[in-house]
């Protein structure tokens, strides 16, 4: 990596089911035991209550921690509960990131899903997003979807051409991730490769944290 580029960071969302009380102190192990840059809650399948609910819980330990907590997709939510911010995903338009600005306001984080779609990126971007997501880049069993050979070269075009921050989510390991720091990622995202860890949440984020700084002295 050159010098003149800052590291890149690891990125965590939670998984898609959990219970707030019983997850929070895997959460704090896991916080502990590697270099978290932002955190994620997202619940897909979660109503607004239950995600109410888990964010309150939660949040207080990612802030003790001085890592931004982000929900996702849910503006309204986010401004109600003064998050940091908010990563949207589904159904994306320019319109729908203004609206979220709108509301939230310029101190709070926007992200954007754009897939493999560049065009997208760029006009999230111009909408006000703070930093465009690509992937899946590699096989995930979150993201139920193939790995995208686009959106890896998405990712490297990215970096070439524009500031705006980056991450990389879908598949990433361990064991891959020095391909899409290389590639120029500026965030490494990961769900399945912490939490479905055969070794356990703690001891993966362990290995992700050297990873990206071995990735990233190269």
């Amino acid at each position: 990596m050159s010098d003149d580029l800052p590291p890149c960071e690891f990125y965590l969302i939670s998984p898609e089911k959990l219970d707030p009380e019983s997850f929070a102190a895997l959460l704090e192990k896991t916080l502990a035991a590697g270099s978290v840059s932002c955190f994620q809650l997202r619940l897909p399948d979660a109503d607004e209550d239950e995600i109410r609910v888990a964010a309150k819980t939660l949040a207080p330990l990612v802030w003790k921690y001085d890592i931004p907590f982000l929900l996702c997709d849910h503006v309204q939510l986010t401004k109600e509960l003064d998050l940091d911010g908010v990563h949207l995903e589904n159904d994306l338009s320019a319109k729908m990131v203004k609206a979220a600005r709108k509301l939230l306001g310029n101190d709070k984080s926007i992200g954007v899903s754009c897939r493999n779609s560049r065009h997208l990126a760029m006009e999230l971007g111009e909408a006000g997003a703070d930093y465009v997501s690509f992937g899946p880049v590699f096989m995930s069993p979150t993201k139920d979807l193939p790995p995208m050979e686009d959106a890896m070269e998405a990712i490297r075009w990215w970096g070439r051409m524009m500031e705006l921050p980056q991450v990389a989510i879908g598949g990433v390991s361990p064991e891959n991730c020095d391909m899409a720091v290389a590639a120029g990622a500026d965030f490494i995202a990961g769900i399945s490769s912490i939490w479905s860890a055969a070794e356990g949440p703690e001891a993966a984020m362990k290995q992700f944290a050297k990873a990206l700084s071995e990735a990233n002295s190269r």
